[in-house]
């Protein structure tokens, strides 16, 4: 029974252990894990490790475990900040109505839309969809993958995640202010000059 026990472990049990700390012993320790912080140790944390048909509890250091993640996240950091920099300019100077020179209504919503929209909740719609789509198969057909670590597929929902809202963002600060140099004087005398209109909105206006 003990070793079916570990097996399991205590959370297949509803248990959870008692991990409250008196407030008095939280401030006692707190200058000493800052100083270490400092030093640059973060402390360490128990893991259960599988040893053969039993889980071991082992001490590893926190600080291992960032740096073993953290070329992973500047990986997923840097796609993201490049897709919404990208997407952002791009929907921006689609989104500006030239003959108007204001910013299209349905862009406006849907840049209001996506910047109000958290990255975890987009990715609760995307996943919702990506089942949605599996089951309607009658079968679980998978297009993405929604677990695991990779480089090509495994990136995308993340990033789409991650970078709906700085897109929106950016797209709707692009064409406002892209809407309120068009009509300066400045860009009418280009293009009275003749200038084509895509070097009059690219090289002068944006």
């Amino acid at each position: 029974v003990a070793n079916f026990l570990d097996l399991r472990g205590p959370m297949a049990y509803n248990y959870v252990p008692d991990t409250k700390v008196p407030i008095a012993d939280l401030f006692a320790t707190y200058p000493g894990y800052l100083e270490g912080v400092l030093r640059g140790d973060f402390g360490t944390m128990r893991m259960n490790e599988l040893r053969g048909m039993l889980f071991a509890r082992k001490e590893i250091p926190i600080i291992e475990l960032v740096l073993e993640r953290l070329p992973r996240s500047l990986l997923l950091l840097g796609l993201s900040v490049t897709f919404a920099i990208v997407v952002g300019l791009v929907a921006g100077l689609l989104s500006v109505n030239y003959k108007t020179q204001r910013t299209n209504p349905l862009a406006l919503i849907i840049s209001l839309a996506g910047f109000s929209m958290p990255g975890f909740y987009v990715g609760i719609l995307v996943l919702y969809v990506l089942i949605w789509v599996a089951m309607s198969h009658g079968k679980w057909v998978y297009f993405l993958p929604t677990s695991g670590y990779g480089v090509e597929r495994h990136l995308l929902l993340p990033v789409l995640a991650l970078a709906v809202r700085p897109t929106a963002e950016i797209a709707r600060l692009t064409a406002e202010l892209l809407g309120e140099e068009l009509p300066k004087d400045y860009i009418r005398v280009a293009r009275a000059k003749g200038l084509p209109e895509w070097v009059v909105r690219m090289r002068h206006a944006f």
